[in-house]
């Protein structure tokens, strides 16, 4: 197993993001290792924050597959 890392991002909330961040972890080799997620209903934003196992990806190459 990897250093774990940590991903966390806020975004403006809409239906499919956990499914985009997960499938594109997977797809990538990581492994989620823990996950929270919530939304603000009073700012339309939605918090998430990820502890993974990256596999056989750094840093740097895992953060250009969630450039786009």
């Amino acid at each position: 197993m990897s250093a774990p890392l940590i991903l966390t991002l806020s975004c403006d909330d809409k239906p499919g993001i956990v499914a985009r961040v997960t499938g594109n972890l997977f797809e990538n080799g990581a492994n989620i290792l823990e996950a929270q997620q919530f939304d603000d209903a009073a700012s339309g934003r939605f918090f998430m924050r990820v502890v993974m196992d990256p596999g056989e990806k750094d840093v740097v190459s895992l953060r250009e597959t969630f450039a786009s």
